[in-house]
Parts: structure tokens; C-alpha cells; sequence
């Protein structure tokens, strides 16, 4: 089987483990990526990793570089070299159907790689309209495509509302277990000497921004408080957004919340490793805006893999992926978010009793099971 995989966020040496799978399982691939993004929480260039031996890999200039819409590659002669040189089966593009690049890239394949089957992966789970002309590069590229490959599972719906009448497949994201597991409590306060704390240790990570709905669990932290239940502190990790950060301290402020909430800037995977283990529980407080809810949550499964718990919203994919009815609470619910945390509190809800479960969830989503879904949804898609 021969794929040519598309993909900007292939930048990022980390997300590269999955070509390196693909390979393993006979997949002959060639990739083409972006020499220029801002991924993984950073902007950075492309470099040439080990792994990148096992497959072609062309990091290609882009032009309206970070912009999802806009952007496009510029090099169309060495993607149409590509595609005449590789003759794919398939042309995996993971980018949005509304982009720039995927008409461009749909357009290229029809005209120098006809036999190609060509299917598209999409982030999206909110039904809106997009703004000339992509809105009409999304008509166009529904309808010349074989097959959608979606990560929320609302997605399914979404795409059926807009008229795609071909096959609609789940996939997921993928966690790298081997930078996630279980480590001993010693080495954990060694490293991040705050999570020494005696008492609930509560913790977030992500942006720092009204969207992830971090004032809910302040909320939550006063209503405990009040109740007596003062024996709690939340550790956040993440980059503030200067607005909503100003909002969420005068609110800490207010509440006399100080001793209970602590900053401690932004971590690197390392660090995340041991921040997982060492709280008592993830919390994942989003709320859906008209333009972004959740669509996976990947510190849930990262945090999992390590063995500890995670109370989520209902925004988007969280309650799918925590997969608990137990652990997650309507959006900007502080009460409901509250009475879950007492459970913790209280010792009715206990990380270690929980966690070997959530381990055995997390396997879900490592390298080798997203990839042995999506071969089996290459062979489907062939057949068709």
C-alpha cells in the first residue's frame, strides 16, 4: 500500500512516531510537511529526526504559514514530481476541508494522480459557515474526496449535515506512552517540590484563557471552602493569556484564594511526566464558544497513562475520551465540579484505586493502536 501523507504539524519531531508505524505495518509512505509552523506550543523549524530514514519525508515552504485557512504549500512542481514519481494509493491529507491546501493539494491529485483515492482528517465539531472562498475550497473538496476521517466524535453528525455523502471514519490522536506512565511518588516531589503538599492536589494544563474555563474550579475551590474544606490546592500549568489571567487573579483575590491556587508557568513534556503523577486528579473545565469546544483533549490521555484521574466538562469530546459518566460535570457548573472534587476530598473517589483502569484506557490511544485503525480504514477505503 502506497500513502502519501500530508500533514503541517509533521514539524514537530514528536508526532513523526506515527510514520515510523505506518512503516512497520508495510505502509510504503511518503510525507510532506511544513519547514516552518508554530506546533506544539512553539514555533519552530523542521529538522531531520532518526526515524525520518524509514520514510521520504519533504518539508515543503509554506505561504500564510500558521494561518489553517490560508495557508498552502508553495512548491506545487515538487508535489506534482511526488505524485507522479509515487503513484499513491491513497493521499491522506490532514488538513481541513475549508483550507487552501486541501483544495489545492485535491486539485493537484485529480489532475497528476487520478487513481488515487483521496481522503481528508478533520478537527471540526461545530456546524458554521466559513468566509469566501473557503467555503467554497469545503464544497469542492467534499465533493472529491473518497473518504473523511474525523477526530470528535460529533464530527460524524457535522459532516453529514453539510451533504458529505461518502464514508465517514473515527480516528483518533495519539499519546507517546513512552514519555507517560506511572512513576514513584519520591521522584515526583523531588522534582516539582510544590506537589509536596499535604492534601488535594488539584491540577490543570493547558492555555490559560476564558475558552478552558479555569474560574469554574476557582468557583469550585470557594464553594469546598466554605463548606470547611480548605485542605486544597490547585496547581496550574499553562501560558496566560494577559486578559483573562488579570480576570482570574482578581477573582483568586476576591475569594482569598491565594493559599489555594498556584501558578507554576509552562512545562515542558518532562516535567508534565512528573506534574501528572504527582496530583490527585487533572481537572479539564472547558466551555464550548461559537467558534471552539474541545475536540479530544490530549492531557486527558496523557494523564491517565500516569495513572491519575481526570473530572472534565461536557464541552466537545471531553466526557468521550474520560469515558466516566462519574467524572465529568455540565459546563461552568462550579457546584457539580465542586461535589466531584469532595468525593476525592473525602477519599469515595481514590487515585490509586482508579488508576490501573485509567492505564488500561490510555491504551487506547498509543502509536500503534491509532495507526492499526487507520491501516484497517486505508484497506476499507481501498476497496471501496
Amino acid at each position: 500500500m502506497k500513502v502519501l501523507y500530508v500533514w503541517h504539524g509533521a514539524v514537530e519531531k514528536g508526532y513523526r512516531k506515527i510514520f515510523s508505524e505506518f512503516v512497520k505495518r508495510g505502509v510504503n509512505l511518503v510525507v510532506i510537511t511544513a519547514n516552518r509552523w508554530f506546533e506544539a506550543a512553539k514555533f519552530q523549524s523542521f529538522e531531520f529526526c532518526e526515524t525520518d530514514k524509514d520514510y521520504e519525508i519533504y518539508p515543503l515552504a509554506t505561504v500564510f504559514t500558521n494561518h489553517i485557512r490560508a495557508f498552502f504549500y508553495l512548491n506545487k512542481f515538487k508535489i506534482i514530481k511526488i505524485l507522479l514519481r509515487h503513484k499513491p494509493d491513497i493521499v491522506y491529507i490532514n488538513e481541513e476541508p475549508y483550507s487552501t491546501a486541501s483544495f489545492m493539494l485535491i486539485v493537484l491529485t485529480k489532475m497528476f494522480s487520478p487513481k488515487s483515492k483521496i481522503m481528508i482528517q478533520s478537527s471540526e465539531n461545530i456546524f458554521k459557515s466559513d468566509p469566501f472562498p473557503f467555503n467554497i475550497f469545503e464544497k469542492f473538496s467534499l465533493n472529491n474526496i473518497d473518504a473523511l476521517c474525523v477526530v470528535p466524535t460529533e464530527g460524524i453528525e457535522l459532516y453529514h449535515r453539510k451533504g458529505f455523502k461518502g464514508e465517514i471514519f473515527k480516528v483518533s490522536y495519539f499519546v507517546d506512552v513512552d514519555k507517560f506512565f506511572k512513576l514513584p511518588k519520591e521522584k515526583v516531589v523531588k522534582k516539582i517540590p510544590e506537589l509536596s503538599f499535604d492534601g488535594l492536589k488539584i491540577g490543570f494544563v493547558g492555555r490559560i484563557s476564558e475558552q478552558k474555563g479555569i474560574d469554574t474550579v476557582v468557583g469550585a475551590i470557594k464553594y469546598l471552602k466554605d463548606k470547611g474544606k480548605d485542605k486544597i490546592r490547585f496547581f496550574v500549568v499553562g501560558k496566560e493569556e494577559p486578559e483573562y489571567f488579570s480576570f482570574l487573579k482578581s477573582k483568586i483575590e476576591e475569594y482569598s484564594l491565594e493559599d489555594n491556587v498556584k501558578f507554576l508557568g509552562h512545562f515542558g513534556y518532562d516535567e508534565l511526566l512528573y506534574f501528572y503523577n504527582g496530583i490527585d486528579c487533572l481537572v479539564l473545565p472547558s466551555r464550548t464558544k461559537s467558534w471552539l469546544k474541545e475536540q479530544f483533549g490530549r492531557v486527558i490521555v496523557e494523564s491517565m497513562a500516569c495513572g491519575t484521574p481526570v473530572i472534565g466538562s461536557d464541552s466537545g469530546e471531553i466526557p468521550i475520551v474520560i469515558d466516566n459518566p462519574e467524572l465529568t460535570f455540565k459546563e461552568d457548573d462550579y457546584i457539580s465540579l465542586a461535589n466531584i472534587l469532595e468525593k476525592f476530598y473525602d477519599g469515595v473517589l481514590e487515585k490509586d484505586k482508579l488508576s490501573d483502569s485509567l492505564m488500561e484506557k490510555s491504551r487506547k490511544y498509543t502509536v500503534e493502536e491509532v495507526v492499526k485503525n487507520k491501516v484497517e480504514i486505508f484497506k476499507k477505503t481501498l476497496q471501496q
